[in-house]
């Protein structure tokens, strides 16, 4: 995410050093957040996922908690070599998800708004060290992002629902039952297509009409199929296929687009 948000930012690649800094940083503490969060979760993950390497014995706690301290100080330090406004958020995103992942994450749909947040802040991060005057249409792709990633955290939810409930986690699945979210989740990914379409025909003015038509209609027959079984039958096994089909086709169309942007 904050190699696509200094390229997009930049409008081509940009310095070589920067691109560096903002993707290890960004690395960095993405992978202490993700191994903190398996050393607090491991009860849950021993439900919903027991291969990860703690339920599966490969990796113990306390070293999960010790490369967690390493990866966030070495994030950490790098960030610091960044623009001054992308220093401070990388500095906040670490300290929100760090706190989702020890107090917030029982809270639910706020928890999913909080990962939401700071995973496309990565994002953000990216275009900050570039310049610090961000330009409309890369707060809409932010918008976009913390839009999509809220959706695949609806869905998610409804895979881990078992393991969920025995930390009290207050998920949609959970409160309202999995065919709410399911209902919600898919609101959310119409309601991106729409701001994407809208981004497209008012800041995308190096495409041609008709691209950008066939864009905005493939991506929503694409998102109606995909989540169309989850809502017929929203079970763990589909909410989880669901969301590993969205993501590969939001890495599909970031890929695409990047080389658009590139070439």
């Amino acid at each position: 995410m904050a190699i696509v948000g200094s390229i997009l930012t930049a409008k081509g690649l940009p310095e070589s050093l920067t691109l560096v800094k903002s993707f290890s940083s960004a690395f960095l503490l993405a992978a202490s957040i993700h191994t903190s969060n398996d050393y607090i979760d491991y009860e849950i993950d021993s439900v919903n996922t027991p291969w990860r390497p703690i339920p599966s014995g490969k990796m113990s706690r306390s070293e999960a908690l010790y490369y967690a301290f390493a990866l966030g100080l070495l994030g950490l330090t790098i960030s610091l070599s960044l623009s001054p406004l992308a220093a401070m958020l990388a500095v906040l995103i670490f300290a929100l998800t760090n706190y989702y992942s020890i107090k917030a994450k029982v809270y639910g749909f706020i928890g999913h708004v909080i990962v939401a947040f700071c995973y496309a802040s990565y994002f953000l991060l990216g275009a900050l060290n570039v310049t610090a005057q961000i330009e409309p249409y890369i707060i809409n792709i932010y918008a976009l992002s913390v839009i999509y990633i809220l959706a695949g955290e609806i869905i998610q939810s409804i895979a881990d629902a078992e393991g969920d409930k025995i930390r009290g986690v207050k998920t949609i699945a959970l409160t309202n039952g999995p065919k709410t979210a399911a209902i919600i989740a898919s609101a959310c990914y119409i309601s991106m297509s729409v701001l994407g379409a809208y981004t497209i025909i008012q800041f995308g003015t190096s495409f041609e009409p008709l691209i950008a038509a066939v864009i905005i209609i493939c991506t929503c027959l694409f998102v109606g199929i995909i989540t169309l079984p989850l809502l017929m039958n929203p079970e763990k096994e589909v909410a989880f296929n669901t969301r590993n089909r969205l993501n590969t086709m939001g890495l599909v169309l970031i890929l695409g687009f990047l080389v658009y942007l590139l070439v």
